[in-house]
């Protein structure tokens, strides 16, 4: 039987990888560089706060059936209230999309449907402590623990006497974060925004010890990346760095410092870096591309990169005769799906395969 209020308490420790976002008063930094405000209700655009429980978002399925659009969203116990405005027409491209403002609960379900159409969108979860903790309650009670917790808090450690003035405290579990190298994973096999910009800011701490989040000026981060660069004799004035993840439109990367990057990745001593990339055919944002039958299939490995507009894929091909070789696409396309930039990207490279000894 739980009592009184349940807590969800993040580590001050930054070798815990917690405080890889900055606080209220350091969040207009992250509209000052570049990031599309609109992006933050979707899945890609998660809250990369202290707390995160399955991505900080939620599959949102919209089907049409004989009684209207059903919409479920998974998990549950996500916050989000929807005002279902779908557009349902014959021959229409189903197409979900999300309005709403960051951090409010309530969000507008529009775009189109075919009719007995279906798709999927993934939504940011307005407050991910309270998500945490909501699921964490359901496991309690699946446990068949009785909870009587008047209310539920997220609390950073720099609130910690505020919030408990104190209040006895009772650890219930304890989770640490997995090691570094499975969250690289992750996070390039997915291309998971959050888990870029947790690593980066987690690598800013580690370098400069700073005690709290708010020490740490959001420009460390980028200057962590720098000197990385550096030591990987790639200059960093050939490129322009505002964030982690990649999402801000003020990043400015060119394929040739790129392609000089992954080089020298290749040639360092230790696990390779192409072995940690998503697999042609295989897995992560790549396992529906180059499938069975492509002159790439499975001798791939590459990191893709999306944005309104803009296609990118960079990595290595590993032919199984032949030399291997570094490669980075950019493609700026003015309209059109994401997955009509892929497969012209796709098809370039399968052009090249046979010009390639």
């Amino acid at each position: 039987r739980v009592e009184g209020r349940l807590l969800a308490y993040a580590s001050p420790s930054p070798a815990a990888e917690t405080g890889a976002w900055p606080p209220k008063e350091l969040q207009p930094w992250v509209w000052r560089s570049g990031w599309e405000w609109d992006d933050f209700v979707y899945g890609w655009g998660a809250e990369i706060g202290d707390f995160v429980y399955h991505g900080n978002r939620v599959s949102v399925r919209a089907e049409d059936g004989a009684r209207g659009v059903l919409v479920k969203t998974l998990p549950g116990a996500s916050g989000i209230r929807f005002e279902q405005g779908i557009r349902v027409e014959r021959g229409a491209r189903s197409d979900l999309q999300i309005f709403g403002i960051p951090r409010q609960a309530r969000r507008m379900l529009g775009g189109s449907l075919d009719v007995g159409g279906k798709d999927r969108v993934w939504a940011a979860v307005p407050e991910p402590a309270a998500f945490l903790l909501a699921a964490f309650a359901g496991r309690l009670q699946k446990a068949g623990i009785e909870l009587e917790a008047s209310r539920s808090v997220g609390i950073h450690p720099l609130a910690q006497d505020d919030v408990l003035r104190g209040q006895p405290v009772q650890a219930l579990a304890v989770h640490a974060s997995p090691p570094r190298d499975e969250l690289l994973r992750v996070m390039l096999h997915r291309s998971d925004n959050l888990y870029a910009e947790r690593l980066g800011w987690a690598a800013a701490f580690l370098k400069r010890g700073v005690p709290s989040p708010a020490a740490l000026p959001p420009e460390a981060v980028t200057a962590t990346t720098a000197e990385s660069l550096r030591k990987h004799r790639v200059d960093p004035s050939s490129l322009r760095l505002v964030d982690a993840s990649g999402l801000s439109r003020r990043n400015l990367l060119n394929p040739r410092t790129v392609v000089a990057l992954l080089d020298r990745l290749a040639k360092e001593p230790g696990p390779s870096f192409a072995q940690r990339l998503p697999l042609a055919g295989g897995d992560g944002t790549l396992r529906r591309r180059f499938r069975a039958g492509s002159l790439w299939h499975r001798q791939i490995r590459a990191k893709t990169g999306t944005l309104t507009g803009i296609t990118a894929l960079a990595g290595y091909m590993l032919p199984e005769e032949g030399r291997e070789r570094v490669f980075c696409v950019y493609l700026e396309r003015p309209s059109g799906r994401a997955s009509a930039g892929r497969a012209f990207v796709d098809a370039l490279l399968e052009a090249l395969a046979p010009t390639l000894d």
